[in-house]
């Protein structure tokens, strides 16, 4: 009888392995003083954060390039849950800081069993292009932003 020789596992998710997507795709990217790994996206920031015991979870999340007044959290919100609701990913939140309102988008993954090199690229790939296809929505929404 024929037997499969037993699966090799996938290595990790590493910094390191999120950058060398990076490369690959020739995206300008930079490590800040905290060893998060950000890059811009039609200026939007983005950062690659990594959670769990074994930082085994990757997080891309991305911040919409502008600000809103205070007073239109509400109207934010509800953009972004027609989002949430209509759109599998990324999940997209406000925060209200100072009276200055800021959209996120994130896209989380557990990884605790590794990720080859393509599926690593694919999820970096489309946590970036997702975030900024919800931000293009609040771009039509909100034509006159703070910043």
């Amino acid at each position: 009888m024929f037997q499969r020789p037993a699966p090799r596992p996938n290595p990790p998710v590493t910094r390191d392995r999120v950058e060398a997507v990076l490369k690959a795709r020739d995206w300008k990217y930079w490590i800040d003083s905290d060893g998060d790994l950000g890059g811009n996206w039609d200026g939007n920031q983005f950062f690659f954060l990594f959670y769990g015991k074994q930082k085994e979870i990757l997080q891309v999340r991305g911040w919409w390039k502008h600000e809103l007044p205070g007073v239109a959290e509400v109207a934010a919100t509800t953009v972004a849950n027609a989002w949430n609701r209509d759109m599998l990913f990324p999940k997209v939140y406000v925060r209200v800081s100072e009276d200055v309102v800021r959209v996120i988008g994130e896209q989380s993954i557990d990884l605790e069993h590794g990720v080859t090199d393509e599926q690593l690229s694919l999820f970096v790939r489309s946590s970036i292009s997702t975030s900024l296809q919800a931000f293009e929505r609040f771009d039509e929404h909100f034509r006159d932003p703070v910043s």
